[in-house]
């Protein structure tokens, strides 16, 4: 092997590395950072990501966070419906919410 190709192995291995350790640092912190519906979900999920780094990472994002998007989306979606055919007691009167 020559020099050349083995300088752009090492690259690929830096940045894989790299990438590696990106994904499972971000997951941890996001992990340690949420809430999550239940307190027991915390827990297996910071060991599930502690214990099994990069395949705890990989289950972490694909299933934990994607959940957890899901409900902010709703949330939000829902509450903006709301917002805009809501009515509010004001002295005595309905008054349109805009």
């Amino acid at each position: 092997m020559n020099t050349f190709s083995s300088s752009i192995l090492m690259g690929l291995t830096i940045l894989f590395t790299a990438t590696v350790c990106f994904v499972w640092l971000s997951a941890l912190i996001h992990c340690l950072r949420s809430d999550f519906r239940r307190s027991n979900d915390k827990t297996i999920w910071l060991l599930t990501v502690l214990l099994l780094p990069i395949l705890g990472a990989v289950l972490y994002w694909g299933f934990a966070a994607e959940s957890m998007n899901r409900r902010k989306k709703r949330s939000k979606s829902h509450s903006r419906k709301r917002s805009h055919f809501s009515f509010r007691l004001k002295r005595g009167a309905h008054v349109f919410r805009s």
